[in-house]
């Protein structure tokens, strides 16, 4: 049974997404658990609670959108029925249907993220803008700013300049119509419905191929001689490795699904999904420093994904011999089919880049510096997931490496023309403003 999550704060609206996903998705195989909210602040909660049985989200708008993105785990599928053009065009139609002086003389307030679709809209039908008021809100602070858009709208009614309003909050709607202002309230049509759920069971689809792909976790001790040679005899060694099989046993408990092949002396591989894999990739980290501290032994994995076991035995391959050319030496590396690779997995800021870059210019102007295309794409990586501008700190924490080394390849960047400097800031009063970056817009990877 599938289960999804639905998130609104109109018990109607939950009702109508709910009657038209019994006919996209299989009413006998589908669950469906609704969530009314009365605070976007809620909406966090919602989202820890419910993820641990949810497998796809669909909010009614962008605002729950726009709260519970930054709670939604990794890779998981979720949707909000966005207004489209046509659902636009409905209510300017409407309110100008409505008007006893078949003018559209309205009030409307949207979201930030939704202006562009309202402005291209109505430019491209050639709607002036001399009587229609449009006021944008922050999506994130919509609850605290209830009164002052709902001032926007009495203000323009009392002078006179409109004579309806549109609306994407339920609360708006609410206190308008307490002050008997015309209100019409937009969301989502069947139609738009129908869309986002769509879209969501395509990509609810493609995740489960990708949790479905073959994952091997291969696990090799570090330097089996420096083992060997700390041994006392050759029963203490034996007992080591019997030791070091136990550990990689309970690991293989905890990773339901798995088969474990023992290679030779020290070297393990562990058979599951990809998905097994990604939502246990924290307990393979805990198991090695596990071995680490109660046995004294190094050890190291390398996870591979692929669509054959052989696929993902060669990614794991890779992953291992990547990870120990990092310095420090990374304990936990994935590589995919795509061949991007993941460091950092099983914490709470992993990286995911690739390694391949094929734009000609970008490569002789890395050549030109003497910086790698993997740390050039690492840094990539690192500068789109932080979204604002970054620092060399920020760079050297990320990458695992001295604030100095960070320093040096971002500067031979900068001299290429791949990195940009944006700005400074200093948060103390002693020593020099940090620099803040950007990579180069026109050099894209």
């Amino acid at each position: 049974m599938k289960t999804f999550g639905i998130v609104s704060n109109s018990p109607d609206v939950l009702k109508q997404i709910q009657e038209v996903a019994a006919s996209v998705f299989n009413p006998k195989t589908t669950i469906y658990k609704t969530y009314c909210y009365q605070d976007t602040r809620e909406i966090p909660g919602i989202i820890q609670d419910g993820c641990a049985e949810i497998e796809g989200w669909i909010f009614s708008g962008e605002t729950p959108y726009a709260h519970a993105k930054p709670y939604l785990p990794k890779n998981m599928p979720a949707v909000s029925c966005i207004l489209n053009g046509l659902e636009i065009f409905r209510y300017l139609l409407q309110s100008l249907a409505l008007s006893k002086m078949h003018a559209l003389r309205i009030s409307i307030d949207l979201p930030e993220i939704a202006s562009r679709d309202w402005i291209t809209a109505m430019q491209e039908a050639g709607i002036p803008f001399d009587e229609v008021h449009i006021h944008y809100y922050d999506s994130m602070h919509v609850d605290q700013n209830i009164h002052t858009v709902v001032e926007f709208h009495h203000a323009l009614w009392q002078a006179g300049k409109i004579e309806r309003v549109l609306t994407s909050s339920t609360k708006v709607h609410q206190a308008l119509e307490r002050l008997h202002i015309p209100v019409i309230q937009m969301h989502g049509s069947t139609f738009t419905i129908r869309n986002a759920l769509l879209k969501l069971k395509e990509r609810r689809m493609h995740q489960h191929l990708i949790e479905s792909e073959v994952a091997l976790t291969r696990i090799e001790t570090v330097n089996m001689e420096k083992l060997l040679l700390a041994s006392s005899g050759p029963l203490q060694f034996q007992m080591q490795l019997l030791h070091l099989k136990e550990k990689i046993l309970e690991l293989c408990q905890n990773l339901h699904g798995s088969y474990l092949a023992e290679k030779d002396n020290g070297r393990f591989e562990i058979f599951a999904s990809r998905g097994i894999i990604e939502r246990n990739a924290g307990k393979i980290r805990e198991a090695i420093e596990d071995i680490r501290l109660n046995l004294n032994i190094e050890v190291s994995a390398g996870i591979g994904f692929g669509y054959t076991a052989f696929d993902a035995q060669r990614n794991a391959w890779r992953a291992l011999s990547y990870g120990r050319q990092q310095d420090p030496r990374q304990d936990v590396i994935a590589i995919d089919i795509n061949g991007n690779i993941q460091e950092n997995l099983g914490t709470e800021h992993p990286l995911t880049f690739t390694a391949s870059l094929e734009n000609p210019e970008i490569l002789r102007r890395l050549e030109s510096v003497g910086v790698g295309t993997r740390n050039y794409m690492r840094i990539s990586a690192i500068a789109k997931k932080i979204g604002h501008g970054f620092t060399s700190s920020e760079i050297a924490q990320q990458m695992g490496v001295t604030d100095r080394n960070a320093r040096r390849i971002i500067k031979n960047l900068l001299t290429a023309g791949l990195v940009i400097c944006v700005g400074e800031e200093s948060l103390s009063t002693r020593g020099r403003p940090t620099k803040k970056y950007r990579m180069n817009p026109d050099f894209q990877p």
